[in-house]
């Protein structure tokens, strides 16, 4: 007689009585600027060079033109304009598109990357487990700004080497998280039937371990979101991130922090776009949090 048994689905899925129990709890305000903000990005080609001027389309006639309706706007420039006359709302727009898609970029690979070596290393176990969990001791034992700025200027700044160096630092956080739960969940009854049944070892980590794992990875991705952009404009900042004369909200805010006094919008509009950004992931990241973590839930 052939034993099988099914992995336990109640970490899978939500009931939907909880999910009724926690949506009033679920940052409204917070969840509108991020949604607003992805389909704002996500419709840049349409909104750019048609309702709004191309983001790299430069008009001298407007150069340093104040947001409206400040004194010298232009309704054709509701943020103002830069150095070049280059609209700053349909920068910023740009800039959206390009952070984000950074940010998301990088922590899909990590994720992937840093589950499947945690994977491998709580269940295997034995010298497996201690050569990744020293490569994640050492790769979090680097400052991050550090290590992205060393690896950017060395090989050379890209959107592809941006996305990269976020994702190498990312996925050892992955690879300790599920690491430390397959230790607890490879012990349980589910998985021992599954070895007597004659699983392999491919499908007790695939079909019984993997799912009750996925809650923990979706709720720190959710809570990295943030930590990504902000790392990102950093190194844009820093003249290290994407490359002009692609525009991100990082080297919008370094283009403007030489002209503070006489041009503060261009520096300032892009900085409040992190700062709201960033905390609307992590509120919304808190919530996700609540609502699939286990542990923290109070229903």
């Amino acid at each position: 007689m052939q034993l099988t048994m099914r992995p336990p689905l109640g970490n899978i899925k939500i009931p939907l009585q909880r999910l009724a129990a926690v949506f009033p709890r679920l940052p409204k305000l917070s969840a509108a600027v991020i949604l607003a903000v992805v389909l704002t990005a996500a419709g840049a080609g349409l909104l750019t060079g048609h309702v709004l001027p191309a983001a790299n389309q430069i008009d001298l006639r407007f150069r340093y033109a104040p947001p409206w309706p400040l004194a010298g706007s232009s309704t054709a420039h509701l943020l103002g304009t830069d150095r070049l006359g280059r609209d700053m709302l349909s920068r910023m727009i740009v800039g959206a598109q390009n952070s984000l898609a950074v940010a998301l970029l990088a922590i899909t690979f990590a994720a992937a990357v840093g589950t499947s070596l945690g994977l491998v290393a709580g269940y295997l176990g034995g010298w497996v487990d201690s050569l990744i969990m020293r490569c994640v001791d050492i790769m979090m034992s680097f400052p991050a700004i550090l290590v992205a700025l060393v690896f950017v200027v060395t090989i050379g700044a890209s959107f592809v080497m941006v996305v990269a160096t976020l994702a190498l630092l990312l996925w050892a956080q992955y690879a300790r998280l599920v690491r430390g739960q397959v230790l607890s969940v490879k012990e349980r009854d589910f998985v021992a039937l599954a070895k007597v049944a004659g699983s392999s070892t491919y499908r007790i980590i695939a079909v019984h371990i993997l799912p009750n794992l996925i809650n923990s990875v979706v709720v720190l991705a959710t809570l990295q979101i943030g930590w990504g952009i902000v790392v990102e404009s950093a190194l844009s900042f820093l003249g290290a991130g994407v490359p002009p004369p692609a525009p991100t909200w990082g080297n919008l805010v370094a283009e403007g922090r030489d002209v503070l006094d006489q041009a503060w919008w261009i520096a300032v509009c892009p900085g409040l776009a992190i700062m709201l950004v960033v905390l609307s992931f992590n509120l919304v990241g808190d919530w996700v949090r609540d609502a699939l973590d286990p542990t923290l839930r109070q229903l």
